[in-house]
């Protein structure tokens, strides 16, 4: 650990004293990977959620960094370029944005070589074949709602539809097929988190995950990869195999090919087969400029940072044009940006760093980032029963908060939380009704 700190610590210094944007952009990527590969070798080759944080904050924050290698440095990559004329980001952003990444990655490495104690809880045991009828007997129902997402996004002009109708798509398809929905995704959760019979829960898993891919085409990439990711993790969790180099390259490949052809897809454009990958990840760290903007125009939102962290918790029962400015980072950046883009439903995200910056600086990123990593490292250990499905369901959020609101994982508890505990406790009546006793298991 000490050597690794070194190394770490060597790196933020020279980007702290260096004068060159070329040597911050070099030293920071650096330091993101280095981070990301301490971060797998502490945990068993990457058994742990905090490996899949580090592989996020790389795409999404550091996506420009390794745009930059890729074209050789040919091209300005700090740019505001969001929906806006570009225009260069100040010298002194550019290095405190660099920074704060570094420390973010830093700190949740550190946060996986601390052992906490794992509270073991007595919960009744549900066998997971009542978890399977239910998925499959309301998995219709969420086929549905997906085709009709889908019907709706092409015939209103594309993906973007869904962020500038104030909820009409969901009113479309109904409210009882979405909460039938909803208890589909929630018994499957249930099921896998129940399930012994690894080979089953594999085919499962494999089925659903290629079922699942139907959020790619609605517009949801991250939610789907976050999805896709974390099944893995707990198969491998499961197995007890970590991931090795060659599988890690595999899934990466597989995951930038698939990005590019459905963005092309949903976003009716052409591939420019020249620059493909370097746009590619150019793109995907957005983030890092939404970052970068709240150091740039710290004095413009820092009144608003209360609102900012925790009025996007609401957005589990709002749509996000019905709140007003002040509200939501995202939308007030944007609106800042350009009003004629948020007004066709184009935004440009918000992330944790930018808005535990706003907050109160550095002092924040550093204790914000701290208890998500602590929070990670004591959700890991549940793998099991209802337990593990809320570990689950809180560890999705915890894991796409580079490109997502600090509260993200509260969001996920509302939105799947509540119906999984509805599953879950319907499923213990059943089995009382049926047998009048119940067995417990930790």
């Amino acid at each position: 650990m000490a050597v690794n700190t070194s190394i770490v610590a060597t790196l933020m210094l020279f980007i702290l004293i260096s004068g060159s944007e070329t040597m911050w952009n070099i030293f920071g990527l650096f330091i993101l990977l280095i981070c990301t590969y301490f971060t797998w070798a502490s945990t068993n080759k990457g058994l742990h959620p905090s490996f899949l944080f580090q592989l996020f904050l790389i795409f999404f924050q550091g996506g420009r960094l390794i745009s930059y290698v890729l074209n050789g440095g040919k091209f300005p990559i700090w740019l505001i370029d969001l929906y806006a004329s570009p225009t260069a980001l100040s010298i002194s952003t550019i290095r405190t944005t660099i920074f704060l990444l570094s420390i973010c990655s830093y700190i949740i490495y550190l946060t996986t070589l601390i052992r906490l104690p794992v509270l073991k809880v007595r919960v009744p045991a549900i066998s997971s074949n009542i978890f399977l009828i239910i998925f499959l007997s309301t998995l219709p129902f969420y086929i549905y709602k997906n085709v009709s997402y889908l019907q709706y996004i092409f015939t209103h002009g594309g993906y973007i539809a869904i962020y500038a109708n104030n909820g009409e798509h969901l009113q479309s398809v109904g409210l009882v097929i979405r909460f039938l929905s909803n208890i589909s995704f929630s018994a499957y959760l249930l099921y896998i988190f129940s399930e012994d019979k690894l080979k089953r829960l594999k085919y499962l898993m494999i089925f659903f995950v290629i079922l699942f891919a139907s959020e790619l085409i609605i517009g949801l990439r991250g939610k789907y990869f976050v999805f896709l990711l974390l099944n893995i993790l707990v198969y491998k969790q499961k197995i007890k195999k970590g991931f090795n180099i060659s599988y890690l390259a595999v899934i990466s490949a597989l995951v930038v090919i698939a990005s590019i052809f459905i963005a092309s897809f949903r976003e009716n454009r052409e591939l420019d087969s020249s620059s493909l990958l370097s746009a590619f990840f150019y793109t995907q760290g957005n983030s890092s400029i939404v970052s970068a903007l709240a150091v740039e125009e710290y004095d413009r939102f820092h009144p608003f940072s209360f609102n900012y962290l925790f009025k996007p918790i609401l957005l589990s029962f709002r749509h996000q044009n019905l709140f007003k400015p002040g509200d939501i980072f995202a939308t007030d950046l944007t609106n800042y940006l350009s009003p004629m883009s948020f007004d066709l439903g184009f935004g440009t995200g918000t992330s944790f760093i930018a808005e535990l910056y706003l907050l109160s600086g550095i002092p924040t990123i550093i204790i914000g980032t701290f208890l998500i990593g602590l929070l990670m490292s004591v959700l890991r250990n549940y793998l099991y029963g209802i337990a593990g499905t809320m570990s689950f369901i809180i560890l999705m959020g915890c894991v796409y908060l580079p490109r997502s609101s600090y509260f993200e994982p509260v969001s996920g508890i509302i939105k799947y939380g509540i119906p999984c505990l509805f599953v879950y406790f319907l499923s213990i009546a059943a089995v009382l009704l049926i047998n009048r006793k119940i067995s417990f298991s930790y």
